[in-house]
């Protein structure tokens, strides 16, 4: 079997401007590129499009029903950087079996991030 190299998913919004905002200053994105319609963000291995709903659909809470989890490097600073947003799930880092940390935000569209860090030596 081929090895997959990498996600890149495209999720709706109904605010380009609002979820700009929030993947820029509070995760670190980078704006790759916005139209009328749409915007695209990039960080390290993870590929972002949202778009805005089309003209003919019923504007509303997004219908992806999933959580999107995210590998990351250092969790004890990225969870001290969004603690006090009004997305947070999470009232702290959970810990399972010394070799996961983990802990849960909501963004400004109500798409659940789930973010995880995992202990390597524990891998084996």
């Amino acid at each position: 079997m081929p090895e997959f190299i990498h996600l890149s998913l495209v999720l709706q919004t109904n605010s380009l401007e609002e979820t700009e905002s929030f993947y820029i200053k509070q995760l670190g994105f980078e704006l790759v590129s916005k139209e009328a319609d749409f915007l695209f963000l990039v960080k390290d291995y993870i590929q972002l499009t949202f778009h805005l709903p089309e003209p003919s659909e019923e504007a509303g809470e997004p219908f992806f029903t999933g959580v999107l989890s995210i590998i990351t490097d250092n969790i004890d600073v990225l969870y001290e950087r969004l603690k006090g947003n009004e997305g947070m799930i999470s009232e702290s880092i959970e810990v399972e079996e010394d070799f996961l940390k983990e802990f849960y935000i909501k963004d400004n569209n109500g798409y659940v991030l789930n973010f995880k860090e995992l202990n390597e030596s524990d891998e084996d």
